[in-house]
């Protein structure tokens, strides 16, 4: 519904024609919104950013240090950030064009059917009290079935559950199109378990690692207290031990 929603604003903002052909004043129209779009290129004065360039580079010799040396020179990553690009920056645009028209549904009183669900979607999300308020109780099923694992049967279940439940799990799977024919869906299976971003965080014995491995244990522990769990700090060296041997085959 998000999508259906922000594919319409967009679909509006477009102005998008009839399938009929075009009259003479249409296609004027269209030829005064092609230029205005040249006009406003996001980058440069027609699509590419001149000011990235470091002309004291020869083009033969090194074409990405001339096309892109001034901007990988200066260029910035954002502190919260371990990489970014223009696929990261459509991500956070189109995150805030959803977020401004949750806000307008939120001003309305005539919703229609769709934007209710939206609506109230984000509203119950949002209600930080009723969320404390039940703790860790919307959990419960998730963690009896953990808990319930006797078996390798019993695991795989698990596993297969944990897609839907949102467990992360050593061998995970979901539905997915098929790459070699769009027209399908197919059962895609991947590797997880890892609560690091890779296996670098759990082998490397460089000291930023380290004070991470730390860092995360301590937050392990700290979850699982208030989880209710006994032997917190016990458990959680064993999640991390676990890990590590994921990571040393992934």
């Amino acid at each position: 519904m998000k999508h259906s929603l922000l594919a319409a604003c967009i679909a509006a903002s477009l102005g998008l024609a009839g399938c009929s052909k075009p009259t003479e004043t249409q296609q004027v129209s269209n030829e005064s919104a092609a230029q205005q779009t040249v006009a406003s290129a996001e980058l440069g004065s027609f699509g590419v950013e001149l000011s990235a360039r470091n002309e004291t580079v020869k083009p033969g010799d090194d074409f990405f240090m001339y096309a892109s040396g001034t901007w990988y020179d200066n260029y910035e990553l954002p502190a919260d950030k371990t990489r970014y690009g223009a696929f990261n920056a459509l991500a956070d645009r189109s995150e805030e064009q959803v977020k401004s028209i949750i806000d307008g549904l939120l001003e309305k009183t005539d919703l229609t059917a769709e934007e209710q669900l939206v609506h109230d979607f984000y509203v119950s999300f949002m209600d930080i009290d009723a969320i404390n308020e039940k703790g860790i109780t919307p959990l419960n099923d998730v963690l009896s079935s953990i808990k319930a694992i006797d078996s390798t049967d019993a695991l795989t279940a698990v596993f297969g559950n944990g897609w839907l439940t949102g467990v992360s799990t050593p061998i995970g799977g979901g539905m997915w199109y098929n790459r070699l024919d769009p027209n399908e869906y197919q059962l895609s299976i991947g590797v997880g378990g890892l609560g690091l971003p890779d296996r670098d965080y759990y082998l490397s014995e460089d000291e930023r690692f380290v004070n991470i491995r730390e860092a995360y244990t301590a937050h392990i522990a700290q979850m699982l207290e208030l989880a209710g769990e006994t032997n917190a700090a016990e458990k959680a060296a064993g999640i991390v031990a676990l890990e590590t041997q994921i990571a040393e085959i992934q």
